[in-house]
């Protein structure tokens, strides 16, 4: 999120401080995208970095939501993007930091932000820490947060976070060498796509991303509570992983005479969202924002687009488009929009994967399962939020009926956030109801506005 804002303000001649506590390249989980990524990384001049890298192409993933049924299959091929990547984070995190520096930001690593400086409700500077102790502060007219986990202006100065209690899970992960590629029994997708499938006993669901280096990502998502139960019979954290892994179809087989080459890692899964994103001098993006269970990949999709929408309000008041209300009304509306279409889609998939004993998935049955996987492409490759996505009238209006169905759930999902639930019930009424001179400009549109990307004029537009 912060090395994608960084490009883009840096691209339009902005000058751009950027402060990151570690050294990279660094560890970091999450690597598996969606397509939404190669637009921005095209505008930003960055995808023939990434494609030199070397990562491996995901045409599209693979969710087995229950157990004796056939995976449901997102196909990316289908949309204007064909493959997204399944990269090492720490590599793909450090060109991304790189071409920061090489766009002109002025980049310092190991050093942490400790404190955003407020002049009435306005951001004047932010006070920092060198690893090695020193400390200074610089000024600054707009401030972007993307200081992940932490969320130092949600956390500590708005103390605005909510957590979404029944997201409250804990994942477990490692490596292996030496496995089975999945290979699907209807001969959909490619081999090296992403799999996700729910354990047997409805207590969560496995990834298992195939990686560049002969490596794959296995990781278990589970309620912190069951975490909790199995902890109090087994101590070792890797007996509990690899116990875990016997509770899936496809997965336990594809392993079967692998090896495991790292260690188990812990981390805590627990999905939360600020009440606000934005305020005057400032903006929260990617994981300082909210952090959604990463069912569906979408963690750097919403970095990059907390990034862009961020870059892109912030331009818009620079070049005298909007006023600093509207910008910053701007950006908390079109991430709380695309936080909230995950949250609901996530939320009816929590339905299916926790009870494996029947189909529960609104309107589909066991011969069905896949048209839900169909309807929702539009979402998942997280297109529909930076109006790229090819569609017509048609597969808009299936979409938003089927986010209709699931926000029946609408009052377990976004307890205690009001935007939240505000913005459940407005996606609800257009559901329910679909005008007939809607345009699917004006309904991808946030606040009658969309982002204009356009290199050297980067900013916000009227529909």
């Amino acid at each position: 999120a912060g090395g994608m804002a960084a490009i883009l303000l840096a691209g339009e001649g902005i000058e751009v401080t950027l402060l990151e506590r570690d050294k990279f390249p660094r560890y970091k989980i999450g690597e598996s995208l969606v397509t939404s990524v190669l637009p921005l990384l095209d505008f930003v001049g960055l995808r023939e970095r990434i494609e030199a890298a070397g990562f491996l192409k995901k045409y599209g993933a693979f969710f087995r939501v229950k157990h004796d049924l056939p995976a449901g299959y997102v196909d990316f091929t289908l949309g204007k993007y064909k493959y997204s990547y399944q990269v090492i984070r720490s590599e793909f995190d450090h060109v991304v930091l790189t071409y920061a520096r090489d766009m002109g930001a002025h980049v310092f690593e190991e050093v942490s932000a400790s404190e955003v400086e407020f002049s009435d409700e306005r951001v004047v500077a932010v006070r920092w820490t060198r690893a090695g102790g020193s400390s200074g502060r610089t000024a600054c007219d707009y401030v972007v947060d993307a200081s992940g986990l932490a969320g130092l202006v949600s956390t500590r100065h708005l103390k605005n976070r909510i957590f979404q209690e029944n997201f409250a899970n804990l994942a477990l992960g490692s490596y292996w060498s030496n496995h089975r590629l999945y290979q699907d029994e209807r001969n959909l997708g490619y081999p090296t796509d992403f799999l996700a499938e729910a354990l047997d006993d409805g207590a969560g669901w496995a990834w298992f991303i195939p990686l560049h280096d002969g490596t794959v990502s296995i990781g278990v998502v589970i309620g912190s509570e069951h975490f909790k139960q199995l902890r109090h019979d087994e101590a070792d954290i890797g007996a509990i992983y690899r116990r875990l892994l016997q509770n899936t179809v496809s997965i336990k087989e594809l392993i079967a005479d692998a090896r495991m080459v790292k260690e188990v890692r812990t981390w805590k899964d627990y999905s939360y969202v600020a009440r606000n994103f934005s305020g005057i001098g400032f903006r929260l993006a990617g994981d300082a924002a909210g952090f959604i269970d990463p069912l569906f990949s979408t963690g750097v999709h919403l970095a990059f687009l907390g990034g862009l929408t961020g870059a892109a309000s912030i331009c818009a008041v620079l070049r005298g488009e909007v006023d600093e209300r509207t910008s910053a009304e701007f950006h908390d509306a079109a991430v709380r929009k695309a936080y909230t279409r995950f949250l609901i889609i996530v939320a009816g998939i929590y339905r299916q994967i926790r009870n494996q004993e029947q189909v529960v998935l609104h309107g589909v049955d066991r011969n069905s399962v896949q048209l839900a996987f169909e309807r929702i492409r539009p979402v998942v490759s997280g297109n529909i939020d930076l109006r790229t996505e090819q569609l017509d009238r048609e597969t808009l209006i299936d979409l938003m009926q089927f986010e209709y169905d699931l926000t029946l759930e609408r009052s377990q999902i976004a307890t205690g956030n009001e935007a939240a639930k505000a913005e459940l019930e407005r996606l609800a009424a257009r559901a329910e109801q679909v005008p007939d001179d809607m345009s699917i400009a004006a309904e991808q549109a946030v606040n009658g506005r969309y982002i204009r990307l356009v290199r050297g004029s980067l900013g916000l537009a009227n529909v």
